[in-house]
């Protein structure tokens, strides 16, 4: 008896060549990688609010570390990249950035710097608020509606004085709530 050949063995295979037409999910996302020797103007002076820079995480605690100055910058070099067009990975961006760190002068370095300065004093100041521990040191800064002060009269009393810098009320903690002593 001969068996007929079954279904599976009669399929025939086809295979089309699209090599030249599949490209990549970045790849499609992405404008053409700009020239090497591109040149991106970076604005000076940036116009950068340093409170902006504040990095918190998903429940919206603050980050122990605050950004630094390249960092900065490569933020500012990727708003210009986004003004021309481009849209590459930060792999890319990075490297761009790193080059371009490279060629800027020391002033406009010196400006990033003094950022990434005034973030980290901003941080340590929000975290000093924001801290479980505050009412320890309470007597170390002045209680104003407005703004967090540092209690000059008590500076040799073991406090921690930061450069003055204000904080905003509205970047304060929400369970941050200044007392004010007003008789009744």
């Amino acid at each position: 008896m001969v068996s007929e050949p079954s279904i599976a063995s009669q399929k025939e295979w086809i295979f089309i060549d699209e090599s030249d037409n599949v490209t990549s999910p970045a790849q499609s996302l992405r404008s053409l990688i700009p020239d090497k020797n591109l040149h991106i103007n970076v604005p000076f002076p940036p116009e950068i609010n340093p409170m902006d820079l504040i990095r918190r995480n998903k429940n919206g605690e603050l980050l122990s570390r605050a950004t630094n100055k390249f960092l900065i910058y490569r933020n500012e070099y990727v708003k210009e990249l986004q003004i021309r067009g481009f849209k590459l990975s930060m792999r890319e961006v990075s490297r761009m950035a790193a080059q371009s760190w490279k060629r800027e002068p020391h002033h406009v370095k010196r400006k990033y710097e003094d950022i990434a300065r005034e973030v980290v004093i901003l941080n340590m100041q929000l975290s000093m608020i924001s801290s479980p521990y505050l009412d320890r040191r309470r007597g170390c800064f002045t209680q104003n509606p407005h703004e967090l002060q540092p209690n000059h009269k008590y500076q040799h009393d073991r406090c921690t004085i930061l450069p003055t810098v204000t904080v905003p009320s509205s970047y304060l903690p929400y369970h941050y709530i200044p007392t004010t002593e007003r008789p009744l």
